[in-house]
């Protein structure tokens, strides 16, 4: 017959989940509630926000694809984005106004009446024309094309694909990576 304390698992149990949490915070992982490690057993998937956690937090506009059918090329479809994403807060678009600057193509054009749509795209007006920056179903408004889709191009990171419009006329792709970072586990 053996005979043991309940009191060692009641005192073990809090113990390993203080040190779980003191382990993390010195990976850099915040714990906030120490009874969610006991949840975490049932997690199956985990999204992360990439941008800057898993990545370097730099974004750069590696593709270009203008619309054949537009008649615009790399320049103007890179000036017309740019001069729309120069009111941009979000990192796409500060990496497209980068982009622009690295070409040294000179001044941007005027934007005007710019309006931001969060999880959307810009919208502004450049020489009397509306201009839309943004996800493909904001940037085509009323006008829906389903022959317009997203570019499939072998590339070796995830690539973000922003769409760019001219009254309501597709004019085309700016593909946009951003690295992984070397210390990132796969």
């Amino acid at each position: 017959l053996i005979i043991t304390c309940p009191c060692a698992l009641g005192l073990a149990t809090p113990a390993a989940m203080l040190v779980a949490c003191g382990v993390a915070t010195r990976k850099g992982i915040l714990i906030r509630e120490p009874d969610s490690l006991e949840r975490l057993i049932k997690v199956r998937q985990v999204v992360l926000d990439k941008t800057g956690v898993v990545t370097e937090g730099k974004p750069k506009v590696t593709q270009y694809v203008p619309n054949p059918t537009a008649d615009v090329d790399k320049r103007q479809l890179l000036t017309k984005a740019a001069a729309v994403e120069r009111y941009s807060e979000h990192p796409l678009g500060r990496a497209v106004v980068r982009a622009f600057e690295e070409e040294n193509w000179g001044d941007l054009p005027e934007a005007t009446m710019v309006k931001n749509k969060p999880g959307l795209g810009l919208t502004a007006w450049i020489d009397g024309h509306e201009i839309r920056v943004g996800r493909i179903e904001f940037v085509l408004g009323d006008n829906p094309d389903p022959a317009i889709k997203h570019p499939v191009l072998q590339t070796q990171q995830p690539t973000t694909w922003i769409a760019c419009a001219e009254e309501g006329h597709f004019l085309g792709w700016l593909g946009l990576e951003d690295c992984i970072k070397s210390d990132a586990r796969k």
